[in-house]
């Protein structure tokens, strides 16, 4: 595949501060008009600092959000929020007329980009790959090869979308749940292929949600596999059986109605301990405890999936998400980090719907392999 290989997962990087920008200019714009931030927060149910965070580009907008905000501006007659965000593939239309103008071809990438592909394709694989030799199907070899999610809209509001399973960029597949959410309300009809077992799997989702939820179920499916592929051992136990009395202490203060983080506080134990953010499917280190012997200022202010090591960053990302999911988790890992082996066990607790904290016991750490 010519000069393709090694960079599979590297050609885009992520769009997140760009989409930042361009939802803070959106938002300003429209504030200037007569709407206001209070207007908007009261009409989709958020507090009013959460519309100033978006306004200035400190927190990023999921796709239930941006559907939110999209349907209070089309309520007071302004049609183009969407395309400001992404682009004449999420532009809306009246109700009356055709919900696309044309057939749109996307392509939603590693880092969680989108792109449109005016040319087709298979001819946006081809220009970004630099190849001049086109295999059969090049759409499909960015779909099964570099983890690409494709999307083709129809102008009459038809929307079809291609994945691999176990292999979908998770970012990719975060991104094209939220573009769903948000322009997707204009769809006549969803279908979903998934690339499973050497064929294609035809779904056809119940709705927007139900196509959402299934991308979704893809980016920590992928995520998982990139675990499992690894000779590292992951043992989920039951909180009820921890033995180590730091960790207990924590588990015992939190079934009593405290704060986890103000009870790994008053513990002492911030040390071994790390705090994350989640905003929609990301998630960011906000601390990460001096003892626990990790690259701290590489880590720091980050998306975890953004780490060099990529299977361990997987595993924080699924372990993070899951707590928010399922509740306190317990886990005891024997497993490599950034070349060195380490054994040990971690509890992580939600704190709200945008916060988890982890409490770990370092059991073992080898030398670096």
């Amino acid at each position: 595949m010519g000069n393709s290989s090694g960079s599979k997962r590297n050609i885009f990087g992520s769009d997140r501060d760009g989409f930042r920008e361009r939802q803070g200019a959106a938002l300003r714009r429209r504030l200037n008009t007569g709407l206001t931030g209070k207007m908007l927060a009261k009409s989709v149910g958020v507090h009013p600092d959460s519309v100033m965070n978006w306004l200035h580009g400190r927190v990023t907008m999921d796709g239930v959000a941006v559907a939110a905000v999209n349907a209070f501006f089309m309520a007071h007659g302004d049609y183009a929020f969407l395309s400001e965000l992404y682009g004449q593939a999420a532009a809306p239309r009246p109700r009356g007329s055709a919900p696309f103008p044309a057939d749109l071809c996307l392509w939603f990438t590693d880092g969680g980009a989108v792109h449109e592909a005016p040319t087709g394709h298979a001819r946006f694989v081809q220009d970004a790959l630099n190849v001049s030799a086109m295999p059969d199907d090049l759409a499909s070899y960015a779909i099964r090869n570099l983890g690409w999610i494709e999307c083709l809209v129809r102008s009459d509001g038809r929307i079809r979308l291609r994945y691999a399973l176990l292999v979908a960029d998770p970012k990719a597949a975060t991104r094209a749940r939220d573009w769903l959410l948000s322009a997707g309300q204009y769809a006549t009809d969803i279908e979903i292929a998934v690339w499973r077992d050497g064929e294609w799997e035809r779904l056809s989702p119940a709705g927007i949600l139900d196509a959402s939820r299934i991308l979704g179920r893809a980016s920590v499916a992928t995520s998982l596999d990139r675990i499992a592929e690894r000779d590292w051992r992951v043992e989920r136990l039951s909180v009820e059986g921890i033995q180590f009395p730091g960790l207990a202490k924590v588990v015992g203060s939190v079934k009593q109605g405290a704060e986890p983080l103000k009870a790994i506080v008053g513990l002492s134990l911030m040390d071994t301990s790390s705090l994350f953010a989640i905003d929609g499917g990301d998630v960011t280190s906000l601390w990460i405890g001096p003892t626990l012997g990790l690259p701290t200022r590489d880590f720091v202010g980050r998306n975890v999936l953004d780490r060099s090591d990529r299977n361990y960053a997987a595993l924080i990302h699924c372990h993070v998400l899951q707590a928010v999911s399922e509740g306190p988790t317990y886990y005891r890992l024997n497993i490599e980090i950034s070349g060195r082996k380490r054994h040990y066990e971690r509890v992580a607790f939600p704190q709200g719907p945008n916060l988890v904290v982890t409490s770990t016991r370092l059991l073992e750490t080898g030398a670096q392999v």
